[in-house]
């Protein structure tokens, strides 16, 4: 737009007075789904600090599995210790009843052999009773006859 001073010319106005506002509006969706007695925290610049609760977590965690790990040890080692002691007892339990049987068979050859004389004895004596009784039922024959002759030559 021009303007005409007190000379008669014209000029153009080269000044402006310009004025802009700009206003921006930001939004953000805060919006948060929290189920099952969760706890959420929104908001914009919060800082959020757990006060140790992880690292303590964690520690935990750790000293859990250290104490179950030496715990979860040392019952092998006990079972380990009872196998061991019962093995052990077994053996000398097998060792006594090997000892045993063997003293068990022992005697029972002896009894075997005191057996088998006993009746090689007594066969021996039957024998020689035998022997004896033939002796004298042959003199008992030999007496029969003579008594027997002897009624037939009388008669």
């Amino acid at each position: 737009m021009g303007s005409f001073f007190g000379d008669g010319v014209k000029r153009e106005d080269t000044s402006s007075n310009v004025s802009t506002t700009t206003t921006t509006t930001s939004n953000t969706d805060n919006r948060m789904v929290n189920d099952g007695g969760s706890v959420g925290i929104n908001g914009t610049g919060n800082v959020v600090t757990d006060n140790g609760a992880v690292n303590a977590a964690f520690d935990f965690a750790k000293t859990s599995t250290e104490t179950s790990y030496k715990s979860t040890a040392d019952a092998i080692g006990l079972a380990r210790d009872g196998l061991k002691m019962n093995l052990d007892q077994s053996a000398i339990n097998a060792k006594g009843f090997l000892d045993s049987m063997g003293k068990l068979l022992d005697t029972a050859k002896s009894v075997n052999e005191t057996a088998t004389s006993n009746v090689a004895q007594a066969y021996s004596n039957v024998q020689e009773i035998s022997t004896g009784q033939k002796f004298m039922v042959a003199g008992a024959l030999c007496i029969a006859g003579i008594v027997a002759v002897k009624s037939m030559g009388k008669g």
